[in-house]
């Protein structure tokens, strides 16, 4: 654990587990490429909701890594996934029904990488990659 998370972990009163995963979000930021700035926005946006959202459940980031033993990134693309779905489904970032804005566009590559993520780490087979993938498309064109 890095000597920014033991401070943060003491201050905070923070659980071991969510640091890890915290950790890892940024981990996950950087192994991210972002082109424009819109996608740079959506990405600082998805990782900084992240963090607070693990530092405010440490139920489930015990969960996944205690109990279901996955590793913090793993757990960390999870929970910017879940970020990035629940933008895009809000239409907040829809030009029209179907139709995603510079910025839904980012939380899309997000999300993408996400889904990636899990699958290489095994987390997500073909078919859940797929059916993740899809739905979220279907609520892209409904929403907005």
């Amino acid at each position: 654990m890095s000597i920014k998370a033991t401070v943060l972990r003491l201050l905070r009163r923070q659980t071991l587990e969510q640091y890890r995963i915290i950790e890892a979000v940024d981990v996950f930021g950087q192994s991210m490429t972002a082109n424009s700035p819109d996608e740079q926005m959506a990405l600082h946006d998805a990782l900084s909701a992240s963090r607070f959202l693990i530092a405010r459940n440490p139920n489930a980031s015990r969960q996944l890594l205690v109990e279901m033993g996955w590793c913090p990134l793993d757990a960390a693309a999870l929970f910017v996934l879940q970020y990035c779905r629940r933008e895009l489904e809000s239409g907040r970032h829809h030009v029209c029904p179907g139709v995603l804005m510079e910025k839904g566009k980012g939380y899309r590559l997000v999300f993408g990488a996400c889904v990636d993520c899990l699958s290489k780490a095994g987390r997500y087979d073909g078919v859940r990659a797929k059916l993740e993938r899809d739905t979220l498309a279907e609520a892209i064109q409904q929403v907005g």
